[in-house]
Parts: C-alpha cells; structure tokens; sequence
C-alpha cells in the first residue's frame, strides 16, 4: 500500500465485505491460510476459526483483495481486526494505530539496550510485556524479532516470552488470533498454543508482574500507550488514576503519563522500557508531575523526538520513541528526527545532562548545541522583560466552540 489514499480506499472496501462483526475473524483466518497456501492440521484455535467463517464472505474478501492488488499482510490484518471496535470506542479509549517502522524500531532498540544493561535476550526466561496491546502489534513485532534472534520455536516464544493487557476483551480475542496465525506461517503448528493475555485495566489492581506471577519482572516493556485526556474519563477512574499514580496527582495529565511511570515499575533491575509516546510532556504543566519523576530517577536513557513530523495516519499528534531504565543515569541521548517516515537502526544522539534539565520545563539541547544557544539567550533583550506573555483561556470544551460550516440564525 504505497500512499495512505489507497490505503483508505483499500480498508474502506475490505470492511464493505466484512459488514458482520462475528466474521471478521473467521474471514480473516480462513483467507490468511488460503492466500498463503498453509497447511493446517493440528492448531485447533485455527481450525475453529476456519470452520466458522462463510466461504460466500471470504471469497468476496480476496476479490477485494485482488482488485486493490494487495497482501493480506499481518500488518493489514492487525488494521482490519482493530476496527471491530467502533470508532467513536477506539477514540474513547486512545486507541492510535502503531506503523510498523515504529514498531519495529522499538522492539529492535529495546534488544540492544536490554544486551548493554547485562541481559539476554536470547535466554528463554527473557519476558517482554505490552500493557496496552490493542491488535497486538508490539508483541508481534518482539516475536518476530526473537524468532529471528534465537531461533526458537513459535510456539515457546509465545508460551514463554511475550505477555499482554488490554481494558478491551476483543483485544485479547484478536492477538490471540494474529499471535496464532503468526506462529503457523513461520511453520509452527502446535496443537494449543497458551497466550499470556489478560483483559484489564493495566493502571488499577495489582501490577501486571505480580498478576502474570513474573517475580523478577519484565526484560522490558514496550507499546504505544492510551492517549486520553484525563477529564474525558469517568469520575471514579479519574479519582482513581489520581490516588495512585504520582505523577497524575494534579493537572490535566494524559493516560500515557501514568502507563510511563507504570512501565517502571513493572521491568526488572536490567529492565528496558520502550514506548511510543506524545513528546509534549517535556514541556506541558499537565507533564510537570511525570517530569520531576523522570529528572530525580534520572530514568530516560533515550529520546528520539520526532518533533513536528507525523507519525500516525490521520492523527495530529507530536510523538518520540522514549526509552527508560531503573538504572539512574546522570545523561539521557536526544535525537531529533528528520522525518516521521523511518527511525535510524542507530540514531545521531547527542548528549544532555540531568544536571541541566529544570522539572518546570525540559530544555533539551544537547552539549554540541549548548554553547550556540548560551550565546544567542544572553544577546539582546528577553521579550519577557518588555510584555507580559500568556496563554488565552482554555475550557477543553471543544465542542461547545467547533463549528462544522453550516449557518444557523
């Protein structure tokens, strides 16, 4: 799918055949072993899907398929799947779909770094966990990664490696299906494959190591948090995300702010965290909380900004891939990007010590930098010194004042 156009177009006409709910899956499952001529004989959770769906509805499927000239790859299917939730849910519930660059530049970054910290990645005890998997994009891209890493059978790479959460149940439902199907077309077919999946709210009860009974915690913990505002939640879940998280105790937080400081606690002492994130809480009062936790930890190791370059289709959000780790550094490594298309294997980082980041605001400028900008702050006279500087009212009312073109008397 070259252009995200005929993307649209693409999914548009997909879904016009995929009308029922209850046969997305099944018509998925079915088309999948057809199109790539596998040989199902003993994955019952495949089989049952394949019994289940309608051949009218999986014919129709491939011709959709064939006439936009496309691969139903696990990238398309993982799209496809997510929209069983209705869009005004997944709005709801921050769900943004992750491209597969990002994804899998984090999954490949978050390896070394795990390696550089002492652990191994190639043992079969090393656990990676997404918190908040939605189509299972982030724990198909690690078991892609460790297949190719260590070799080791599919089937043990799920069983024993990969773990995940979701407040949604059709969440689990749909990972299940895609972690399955991954497993069979890289020619594992075991008969009952056990998925470490849970539905839940990944920010309530008891953490996700204990839940999972991983005692030493996660080797790392890697996804693309829920983006929502915290006033667009129940009372009870905001009181509750309040109480319990630090970092959201004031302010008009967001929910990846607490996912962050959750992350943290859920990896081990060589532990890796890996997350796409919006970069505004360097700078936000509502990221103040999150920033003098991360300036006292002196937890990021890594940040690569961004900045203003899209990465989401159809949603305007500044994102970074941020890297975290309970071992306390006295630097973190900043890069910006130069496109929101692709992320380097190894990124051009430049240094920026803790010593210089205030928790009012980060100014991240690295030591290359530093002195060019001291020079150009102590020349000439602050504008702050001559006008008072502010920001206009804010009611996060949106809809009171957004108008749709339409004239009314």
């Amino acid at each position: 799918m070259a252009t995200t156009a005929n993307d649209n177009k693409l999914l548009r006409s997909v879904r016009s055949v995929l009308a029922d709910p209850d046969q997305i899956a099944p018509a998925i499952a079915r088309a999948f072993l057809e199109e790539r001529r596998l040989i199902l004989v003993s994955n019952q959770r495949l089989l049952e899907a394949a019994d289940q769906a309608d051949a009218g509805v999986v014919a129709a499927f491939r011709t959709k398929l064939a006439e936009h000239d496309a691969e139903l790859s696990f990238d398309l299917i993982q799209r496809l799947l997510g929209a069983q939730q209705p869009s005004a849910q997944r709005k709801g519930n921050g769900v943004v779909y992750t491209p597969r660059h990002v994804v899998e530049a984090v999954c490949a970054r978050v390896v070394k770094l795990s390696r550089e910290a002492g652990s191994d990645p190639n043992s079969p005890d090393w656990k990676a966990l997404d918190p908040s998997m939605g189509a299972g994009a982030f724990l198909l891209g690690m078991a892609e990664l460790l297949l190719r890493e260590t070799g080791a059978r599919p089937s043990e790479i799920i069983e024993r490696r990969l773990y995940g959460a979701d407040i949604a149940s059709h969440a689990i439902e749909t990972t299940d299906l895609l972690l399955n199907l991954w497993a069979l077309d890289s020619g594992d077919d075991t008969s009952r494959i056990k998925t470490n999946l849970r539905v839940g709210n990944s920010l309530e009860g008891p953490s996700l190591r204990d839940a999972f009974g991983v005692d030493a915690g996660f080797d790392t913990v890697v996804g693309n948090p829920p983006y929502v505002r915290i006033q667009n939640m129940e009372p009870e879940a905001r009181r509750q995300i309040r109480e319990t998280w630090r970092c959201a105790g004031t302010g008009s937080v967001d929910l990846y702010m607490p996912f962050i400081e959750m992350a943290l606690r859920e990896i081990g002492d060589q532990g890796i965290v890996g997350y796409i994130v919006p970069n505004t809480f360097t700078h936000t009062r509502a990221g103040q909380g999150l920033r003098e936790g991360l300036t006292r930890s002196g937890a990021v190791a890594e940040m690569y900004d961004f900045d203003h370059h899209q990465v989401f289709r159809g949603v305007a959000t500044y994102a970074c891939l941020l890297y975290l780790t309970r071992e306390r550094r006295s630097r973190l490594l900043y890069a910006r990007a130069t496109s929101g298309a692709s992320v380097p294997a190894e990124p051009d980082y430049g240094s920026v010590p803790y010593a210089r980041l205030n928790s009012d605001r980060w100014e991240l400028v690295t030591d290359d930098a530093h002195p060019v900008v001291l020079a150009l702050e102590s020349t000439g006279r602050p504008l702050g010194s001559m006008a008072r500087i502010g920001v206009g009212l804010a009611t996060l009312a949106d809809a009171c004042y957004l108008l749709d073109g339409t004239q009314e008397d």
